[in-house]
């Protein structure tokens, strides 16, 4: 009996549920087993082709969640004082005002954290 790969089976669960059954078809004839064997293969295939396209989704979504984690993510990195006209990169943590401020996403020149969008207050009233 020849086996179906995995990657058979999650690339068409349908076209590997016949080529199981016609595996096993092959087994019955070459052992000489009755056809009525073969009697609860339907349920069987049914449940095959069911599993196999629950274990597609659930590959797809892993394949998914992989590309995501494998996304750069920012770096804290204190960058001193807040200095007006400077631009930020996302995660940069800067001090204004006594409060710390860390930039959620890239800072163009603009107001103070306090007033701008793109800063998160991580801690207020810090002192160095």
């Amino acid at each position: 009996m020849s086996a179906v790969t995995f990657e058979q089976y999650l690339d068409d669960p349908d076209a590997a549920a016949t080529l199981i059954e016609a595996e096993v078809e092959r087994e019955l004839q070459a052992k000489g087993l009755p056809k009525t064997t073969k009697a609860s293969f339907p349920h069987l295939l049914t449940h095959i082709k069911t599993n196999g396209f629950e274990l597609q989704r659930l590959h797809r979504r892993i394949k998914a969640l992989e590309a995501e984690a494998a996304k750069p993510r920012p770096v804290m990195v204190f960058a001193g004082d807040w200095i007006e006209g400077s631009e930020y990169d996302a995660g940069s943590l800067v001090q204004h005002a006594a409060d710390l401020w860390l930039a959620i996403q890239p800072i163009e020149p603009k107001a103070p954290p306090s007033r701008a969008t793109g800063w998160t207050l991580l801690v207020q009233g810090a002192q160095p």
